[in-house]
């Protein structure tokens, strides 16, 4: 997949079976990609090539919650898969490079919550 400066949704879109949570606990789920290395590749004459570092971005700028709310029973994660397909992604750092990819991991993180009396 090609990242440019206009948004692009991900395909195939994230979309993940979880289980073994509490059914009634509450959880908030988060998608968050992370560079694999700090370098840059620019496609140019039908191939990858070696374009210097990676901007760094703010820890934030790489997360996205849930679409259907930060907090959700176990029983409703479990009873239907969870999908991150609002997800765009976009390589708009600055707005003067063009055409520039990293290579990324994503990660899918779960956090219970549990109320204080």
């Amino acid at each position: 997949m090609m990242v440019t400066k206009s948004e692009r949704k991900m395909f195939p879109k994230p979309e993940y079976t979880i289980t073994g949570l509490d059914p009634n606990g509450e959880y908030m789920i988060v998608f968050k990609i992370e560079k694999v290395d700090d370098s840059r590749s620019k496609y140019t004459n039908s191939k990858w090539q070696y374009s210097g570092r990676a901007e760094s971005t703010k820890e934030n700028q790489n997360i996205a919650y849930h679409q259907d709310g930060l907090l959700q029973k176990g029983k409703r994660l479990m009873g239907n898969s969870v999908c991150f397909d609002r997800v765009k992604l976009t390589n708009n750092v600055n707005g003067n490079q063009s055409h520039i990819s990293f290579k990324f991991t994503i990660h899918i993180h779960g956090y219970t919550f549990l109320p204080i009396i």
